[in-house]
């Protein structure tokens, strides 16, 4: 092999480590065969043309968006990445009160722990059913969502849903639950890395609504920026729209209840989650099929 040769395989070996290194140990040697065999003579650097195609399939790769799939397979694992969210953000949303009341408790810390162990359970529920629905144990992941669901109840009070803000975690709940039903049947393929969805539950601590937040509702032009950029982001990841429509879709069911009890400023709100969750469900479904054909 000349010293050409080596060098336009090193750079092709680089470009291949932005793959995933379980993909790159499986499909790396073949993929570099062909990259060398359909290579020009007198070429001595990837072309823009390999390049591009290759840093999106391992952004697509690394985000579990695989090209080859069907559409009901690009489906439940939209759905599946929308349960993971979900799951998340409830726990993130019993952390934040924990933290908050944390932060401004004032007694020691024995009574604070006595008084605030309904969060603290639902916490630890919520990162276990995190950690079995990533690796793939659903029954068990429902099972832990319907505990939490139980635990946030228990904090709430009753009635869980009326015409006010707090209704918004069981709606969220509720959606989570009849989510999880579909993957009971049809189990998709669990992640390689579950725990690094762990990770989530602090993203959304911070930027998603919650006990930190001024408001428990994105407002129209937050939503509209959000939809802007899943748009662009779709073309990436097919499932982007879905997860985002199955995201909005508790907070779109609480203000319909808000609406529905005479509260005021929630019919603006309620119109814009409910059309932009249309929207996103009906462009995932296109984009979905289109990858679907790739």
């Amino acid at each position: 092999m000349s010293g050409r040769d080596d060098e336009l395989e090193r750079r092709y070996r680089h470009l291949l480590r932005l793959y995933p290194r379980w993909y790159h140990e499986q499909r790396g040697p073949e993929m570099l065969a062909t990259l060398l065999e359909t290579a020009g003579p007198d070429t001595v650097r990837p072309a823009w043309r390999e390049i591009g195609p290759l840093v999106l399939g391992a952004l697509r790769t690394r985000l579990g968006a695989t090209v080859s799939a069907s559409p009901g397979r690009l489906w439940l694992s939209a759905l599946r990445v929308t349960v993971l969210l979900l799951t998340a953000y409830a726990t993130a949303y019993a952390l934040g009160y924990a933290l908050v009341s944390a932060a401004t408790w004032r007694g020691s810390p024995q009574p604070w722990l006595t008084a605030h162990l309904d969060h603290l359970v639902a916490v630890l529920v919520g990162t276990l059913a995190l950690v079995a629905t990533a690796t793939g144990r659903y029954r068990r992941g429902l099972l832990l969502v319907a505990v939490l669901s139980t635990v946030e109840l228990w904090i709430r009070g009753w009635p869980p849903f009326g015409p006010h803000t707090s209704e918004f975690g069981a709606w969220q709940e509720v959606v989570l639950m009849l989510l999880m039903l579909p993957l009971l049947r049809h189990r998709p393929a669990p992640t390689r890395q579950p725990l690094g969805w762990l990770l989530a539950i602090p993203f959304a601590l911070v930027l998603l609504p919650n006990a930190f937040s001024v408001s428990y509702y994105l407002g129209p032009v937050t939503l509209l920026a959000v939809g802007v950029v899943l748009l662009l982001w779709s073309a990436l990841d097919a499932r982007a729209p879905v997860v985002a429509a199955g995201l909005l879709l508790p907070p779109a069911l609480s203000l319909a209840v808000m609406h529905a009890g005479g509260a005021t400023g929630a019919s603006v709100l309620l119109a814009g989650h409910v059309g932009i969750v249309v929207v996103l469900a009906g462009i995932g479904a296109v984009r979905i099929r289109q990858q679907a054909r790739l």
